[in-house]
C-alpha cells in the first residue's frame, strides 16, 4: 500500500476512532461507521461512489463549498471472490477520487444482535483483501469480541470461534493496542501478506472497543 492510500486509511481511522472514544453507540452499525468515514473523507477532499436508482449508474459524491454534490457515473465492474456467482461486487464503501479504494465494514457490540453474527463473514471479507476484490478491511469490535475473534474466549457459553488461527495471525492481540497511537503490524498466512493499522479505545465509557485496518502488504 503506497503513501497516499495509507493516508486515505488514516483519514478514516481518526475520525472513527474518535467516534468509538465519545459515543456509546459508535459500532452498533456499519452504516454508523461509514457515515463518520464518508464525511471525514469528503471534509478532506476526496470524492466517492454511491449506488442510484439508475441502471448500471452510480452516484458520485464530492462536498464542494460546504455543500454536497452528486454526478451519475457508469458503476465500474469489479471481480468477485472464486467460486461468488454475483455479477457485480459492491462494496461497502468506495473512493473514486484523488485515488480508486474499495473498504469492506465489520461491525461487533456485544449490546446488539451483532454480537451472535458469526465470523463467516468476517473471514470472506479478508479472502477479498486476499484476493485483491477489496483494498481495506475496517473492523470496530468490542474488545471482548475481538478477543473472541481471535480466540481468546472470556464467557466459556456459546459456541467456539471460526478461524482463530487466521485472526490471530492477521490481527495483533488487544494487549499489545493503546489509545495513544495506532500500532502498525506486518503478518502473514495461509492467504498471504497482511499489515494492520489498530488501536484500542473506550475506556472512558465503559467499554472498550478496538478499530483495525486490515490490507495487504503490497506496494501498489
Amino acid at each position: 500500500m503506497n503513501g497516499e492510500q495509507l493516508a486515505c486509511v488514516g483519514v478514516i481511522q481518526s475520525a472513527v476512532l474518535e467516534d468509538l472514544r465519545s459515543h456509546p453507540c459508535a459500532n452498533w452499525s456499519e452504516g454508523r461507521v461509514k457515515s463518520v468515514a464518508v464525511y471525514a473523507l469528503l471534509k478532506a477532499g476526496y470524492a466517492i461512489l454511491e449506488g442510484s436508482n439508475w441502471s448500471g449508474k452510480g452516484r458520485r459524491i464530492s462536498w464542494l463549498g460546504g455543500k454536497l454534490k452528486g454526478d451519475l457515473v457508469p458503476l465500474p465492474d469489479m471481480a468477485c471472490l472464486p467460486g461468488e456467482v454475483k455479477n457485480r461486487n459492491s462494496p461497502d464503501l468506495r473512493v473514486v477520487a484523488p485515488l480508486t479504494m474499495t473498504f469492506e465494514i465489520q461491525v461487533r457490540s456485544t449490546f446488539t444482535s451483532q454480537s451472535q453474527l458469526m465470523s463467516d463473514n468476517v473471514v470472506n471479507d479478508v479472502r477479498r483483501i486476499a484476493h485483491g476484490t477489496a483494498d481495506v478491511l475496517l473492523g470496530a469490535f468490542d474488545r471482548t469480541i475481538y478477543d473472541a475473534l481471535r480466540g481468546i474466549k472470556a464467557d466459556p457459553r456459546g459456541r467456539p470461534p471460526r478461524n482463530p488461527e487466521l485472526f490471530s495471525a492477521v490481527l495483533p492481540p488487544s494487549s499489545d493496542l493503546s489509545d495513544v497511537e495506532v500500532t502498525r503490524t506486518a503478518a502473514a498466512n495461509s492467504l498471504g501478506a497482511f499489515q494492520c493499522c489498530a488501536a484500542r479505545v473506550g475506556a472512558d465509557i465503559g467499554v472498550e472497543r478496538v478499530f483495525f485496518a486490515l490490507f495487504r502488504a503490497t506496494v501498489a
